[in-house]
């Protein structure tokens, strides 16, 4: 059997040992515990940074992509998707003649197809224009939607006129590049291929434009005196299609079939179809009106004939045309931003999916000294940055735990007292005397025996029996540390002058090794001890002490490796350095206590210290180490974050180059703010047009092109227009002019509506400020024109020009090549003016002699028709020029 009193100390021993080591295992939990939540806390907020980021750049993407992708189905809609292809290509910039001709083609067998309203003057003097620009809306959008039925494309819309060909870009085609030689073909070969093309073509057109005039009279007209009626004229031959000029591009055709297409509608019957001999021979089985030969400007006595398209009502009981009857056209409009085109993300867990940091290899091409540096200081200065960004909240929290750290000691030293002293007191047991003063020593016994309690003690007696000696020197100088700490700390991350925030993590390590130096003094010689009172528990405060900020440093200061690893050296180093004398001064104590023949725990105090310092290097190493893993993991992921940011961003820079470039080349097509709109969700096209007031308008055509088209192969005829039209088109931005279209060899401009002094009120004064940069403009294009030579006729091109003031109301018509319009009496006027001119002088109406009377202006007088469809004689004015 064992000896009963050695077994109560040993009980007494374990009782201890259980509750000191539960207060240490209690600490270290609490502060893995509150560790690890702060780990996690900035990983995941980490994490839905990043998810955050690349949802933004994909956002960014997916917009810009959007907007390419609806800017090239616009581009696609204004231009033939081949046009576009090699506009793409040459990034949507022409810059040289060379590139025109790339872009422009022979056609051969192509079916070209003019309508036009007759009545329209006057039944658009009757009604309002807004009015009048929705009924043409309402037209063309039944015609647009007829084109893909039959493989038609829609060339342009002028005013009421409506142009479509069959052979260009749909339809069969025969076609040629302008550098090619056309002449490779056997002739006999060409032309059976030739007539088969034509025959193909005609007829797709033929049913084309039945199908449009049985479409125009279900369109309800606003109410007026005149009705407009549909007539159409077609021709069948040779063209040439190209881009001309450097503004306001669009698709164009030209050559002798365009002009005899024009002649055909123009001198068409309404509710007709107008055509020549030539397409009566590809297609001879329409019934065939034959009428008299006539005489048409520019091509002499030709034959023609009429296919004759019904009455000019509609029979709503046998309609096989799905087409409304009313004026708000139910066709879907492709032109605009589709609702089902909004940028939704899609959720499910499969999205947020982290990005995986980079790879060993990529790494070590970045790093230094086995990954504890970047190899480019700006780097490792902005990833301190960043990591000091990230810790902010969490060294904050490591100085509150702290705090709370000290405050659990005093209360551990309170219950410590507690317990001990009720032991001691006993007086029972010769054993529990010697236990007592080995243990807690002689000052101790003595006052238990007294009858001393824990709550009789004060602050100084308490921290003789906690784990942190303390005193309150001491406790003020790390009240001073903190404070400092925490401002600092706050001055870094709030103020806008320190611009490097990895300052705060300098100031968390000077805090922490100044509250390592502190409680460690504070450990060894916080306690006077008495002689014959020597204690061994310095020993396990100083470990204590190194072990709880350890941790704390660990997981709540943010600082690097490196930083770290010297923070622990230091530790190791004030343990040794302050350890070793005080083992010293407290063996000379022990020999004196020995001869005096006082017990004292001191013989353990040795063995204790090198335990304890074994404990020491054993847990820095494994925070070391954890802390190596965690900064190559950090250190990776922010490498990832810079690697892809600089990727996304190159992504983004592309996308938004293409965005920039197509809207540039759109806006050279329609209207910077036509084409803001057009990008929008779920615009219509009639909340684009706007009413104008104060415009100058221009017209401006060639003098004898038809027959100069006649003589003069399309090819030339195109590089000559397109020369002419760069001369206008390098005047504008002189005189703040906006050029509107070009059609064939007309020229339409205006001042007021997209450039100048852009009035919407009635009571405009910039009226005479328009006119005079119009009338200045209309002059330079007349000098300007003269220094075009047309080829093969080697004369100068001659000019007439028309001009008049007023307003007009604009909009974009159609979504098979929309085209932004301008309609109005005023535009039919100017129109007028420039039909009735004079070659090389300026025709202009009484309302911009009034605005510009300072010119060398010459009476003149017209004869015009008047609503009641009497003539009358309008008298105007010219300017020679």
């Amino acid at each position: 059997s064992q000896d009963p009193d050695c077994v109560m100390s040993t009980t007494l021993t374990i009782r201890n040992s259980l509750f000191e080591n539960s207060y240490y295992a209690l600490v270290w939990i609490v502060l893995t515990l509150c560790g690890s939540l702060v780990q996690e806390i900035k990983g995941r907020k980490q994490f839905f940074a990043r998810v955050i980021l690349v949802e933004q750049q994909e956002e960014i993407i997916r917009y810009k992509t959007q907007n390419t992708k609806l800017q090239k189905d616009l581009l696609n809609r204004m231009l033939p998707s081949t046009i576009v292809q090699q506009l793409e290509e040459e990034n949507f910039v022409i810059q040289s003649q060379k590139q025109l001709e790339n872009l422009s083609q022979h056609h051969s067998g192509v079916c070209i197809a003019f309508a036009e309203l007759e009545g329209f003057a006057t039944f658009s003097s009757q009604v309002h224009p807004s009015s009048v620009l929705n009924y043409l809306d309402d037209l063309f959008l039944v015609f647009d939607g007829l084109c893909d039925d039959h493989e038609v494309y829609k060339v342009e819309t002028v005013g009421d006129q409506y142009v479509a060909a069959v052979g260009v870009v749909t339809g069969k085609m025969h076609n040629e590049r302008v550098s090619v030689n056309s002449a490779a073909l056997p002739e006999n070969e060409c032309n059976g291929e030739l007539r088969d093309v034509s025959v193909f073509n005609t007829d797709l057109m033929i049913s084309f434009a039945k199908a449009i005039m049985k479409g125009s009279r279900c369109v309800e007209a606003p109410e007026a005196d005149v009705k407009p009626v549909l007539r159409i004229g077609i021709h069948t031959g040779p063209c040439m299609s190209g881009i001309v000029g450097t503004k306001t591009f669009r698709f164009c055709l030209f050559g002798d079939a365009m002009n005899t297409s024009a002649r055909m509608v123009q001198t068409g019957p309404a509710g007709c179809i107008h055509t020549t001999q030539d397409v009566v021979g590809l297609v001879p089985d329409e019934p065939w009106e034959k009428l008299k030969k006539m005489e048409v400007k520019g091509k002499g006595w030709m034959q023609t004939y009429l296919l004759r398209c019904g009455s000019g009502h509609v029979d709503s009981s046998n309609q096989s045309l799905d087409v409304p009857s009313s004026p708000l056209v139910q066709y879907d409009n492709p032109l605009f931003f589709p609702s089902d085109h909004s940028m939704t993300t899609t959720s499910g867990s499969g999205r947020y999916i982290d990005v995986d940091p980079v790879s060993e290899l990529v790494y070590s091409e970045h790093t230094r000294w086995f990954g504890f540096f970047f190899k480019r200081w700006h780097i490792e200065r902005a990833y301190w940055n960043a990591q000091a960004t990230k810790d902010k909240f969490a060294v904050l929290f490591g100085y509150a735990l702290f705090v709370l750290l000290l405050l659990a000691n005093l209360l551990f030293g309170y219950l410590y007292a507690r317990l001990q002293l009720s032991t001691c007191a006993q007086n029972e047991e010769a054993w529990l005397e010697d236990w007592c003063v080995e243990r807690l020593g002689k000052g101790s016994y003595d006052a238990a025996q007294a009858g001393v309690k824990a709550s009789d003690l004060s602050y100084i007696e308490i921290l003789g029996w906690s784990r942190l000696y303390i005193t309150p020197t001491y406790i003020w100088v790390i009240a001073a540390l903190l404070v400092v700490g925490v401002g600092s700390h706050f001055v870094v991350h709030r103020s806008e002058i320190v611009k490097e925030k990895f300052w705060a993590t300098v100031s968390a390590f000077l805090i922490y090794t100044g509250l390592l130096i502190t409680m460690i003094s504070a450990s060894g010689y916080g306690i006077e001890y008495l002689k014959d009172d020597v204690s061994n528990y310095w020993v396990p405060s100083m470990f204590v002490t190194i072990a709880t900020l350890s941790s704390l440093v660990f997981f709540f200061s943010g600082l690097p490796l490196i930083s770290q690893a010297f923070w622990f050296l230091l530790a190791l180093g004030l343990y040794w350095g302050l350890g070793i004398p005080r083992i010293a001064s407290d063996e000379q104590v022990y020999k004196e206590l020995q001869e005096q023949n006082i017990k004292t725990g001191i013989g353990s105090v040795i063995s204790d210290f090198y335990m304890y310092a074994t404990l020491v290097i054993v847990y820095s190493i494994v925070l070391l180490c954890a802390s190596f893993l965690r900064g190559t993991q950090d250190r990776k992921r922010f490498l990832q974050s810079l690697l892809s940011a600089f990727y996304w961003q190159q992504i983004i820079e592309e996308k938004s180059k293409n965005e920039q470039t197509q809207r540039e080349f759109l806006e050279n097509i329609l209207p910077s703010s036509i084409v803001e709109e057009v990008q929008q969700p779920h615009v219509q096209t009639r909340s684009l047009s706007q009413r104008h007031f104060g415009v100058s308008i221009l017209y401006a055509d060639l003098v004898g092109f038809t027959g100069f088209c006649r003589r003069v192969d399309p090819e030339r005829v195109f590089i000559f227009l397109n020369d002419l039209f760069v001369t206008f088109d390098q005047l504008c931005d002189d005189f703040n002019v906006y050029k509107v279209e070009t059609v064939g060899d007309c020229y339409v401009a205006t001042v007021g509506v997209v450039t100048g002094n852009c009035e919407i009120d009635a009571e405009s004064h910039g009226r005479a400020e328009n006119t005079i940069d119009m009338i200045g403009f209309a002059k330079a294009m007349v000098w300007g024109s003269r220094e075009v030579t047309k080829p093969v006729v080697n004369t100068p091109a001659t000019l007439r020009v028309g001009v008049h003031t007023g307003s007009c109301i604009s909009g974009v018509i159609g979504t098979k090549v929309p085209k932004f319009s301008i309609m109005g009496d005023d535009v039919a006027l100017a129109a007028l003016m420039e039909k009735k001119g004079k070659p090389d002088h300026i025709h202009a109406s009484e309302s911009v002699v009034a605005l510009v009377p300072d010119e060398a202006w010459e009476k003149h007088t017209i004869v015009v028709d008047s609503a009641d469809g009497r003539e009358r004689v309008v008298e105007t004015f010219l300017l020679s020029v």
